[in-house]
């Protein structure tokens, strides 16, 4: 059972997840883009049973059944996940330690039924529908009153973290706000008191007209 425990020393709330250990792990020692002939992805197209029941999905026709194929974007919950949206939101005081129970949506966000690997191979059309996805999701899971924040993560590559090579995200409803969000948002809103313009915007613009980081 997860829980949350704050560090005495930053303030900041520890997710404690053991059960993420058992997480597969496909990846292999080249990077692929199709998956051959003896490999089950989970992720793929047509191995819906693979993965818990979807909980959204944006499809190729109005009328597909859900864990079917027919899917552009599904969302999952995770098989391993963080944090459990069924158990009853608490705090309590353990020794030296502040204990939360480990409420919180932890969800995966399959980008195609194509076996991608690397994001940046994804076409225009697809990623509009991810982020799509993505706004879906946060205006539901903002629903949920004890949810304080909500972000998407996206590991791609072994070295990052992920645990299964095929394309996907991560959305996290977290039951506090970590500081670093906290402090983004502090930071964004100083920006525009004191420029009367979006600080992601203004960034976007400059990063285009420079043209060095794109």
């Amino acid at each position: 059972m997860p829980e949350l425990r704050k560090d005495i020393i930053t303030g900041e709330w520890v997710i404690m997840a053991t059960e993420r250990a058992k997480r597969p792990e496909n990846f292999r020692s080249q990077p692929r883009v199709k998956a051959g002939p003896d490999d089950v992805c989970p992720f793929c197209g047509g191995n819906e049973y693979m993965t818990p029941d979807e909980v959204f999905s944006i499809s190729l026709y109005e009328n597909r059944k859900a864990n079917a194929p027919g899917w552009q974007v599904r969302v999952v919950p995770n098989k391993f996940p963080a944090l459990l949206p069924d158990i009853h939101l608490s705090q309590k005081r353990e020794g030296i330690y502040d204990v939360m129970s480990g409420f919180g949506v932890h969800e995966v966000i399959i980008h195609s039924p194509e076996h991608i690997c690397n994001f940046s191979e994804l076409d225009e059309n697809q990623l509009s529908l991810i982020i799509s996805a993505y706004v879906k999701r946060i205006n539901e899971l903002k629903k949920d009153e004890r949810i304080k924040s909500i972000i998407v993560m996206l590991n791609q590559g072994k070295e990052a973290g992920a645990s299964i090579e095929h394309s996907h995200s991560q959305v996290f409803g977290l039951p506090f706000i970590p500081p670093v969000v906290g402090e983004e948002l502090s930071g964004t809103i100083a920006y525009f008191n004191n420029n009367d313009t979006c600080a992601m915007c203004d960034i976007i613009r400059f990063e285009k007209k420079e043209g060095k980081r794109l």
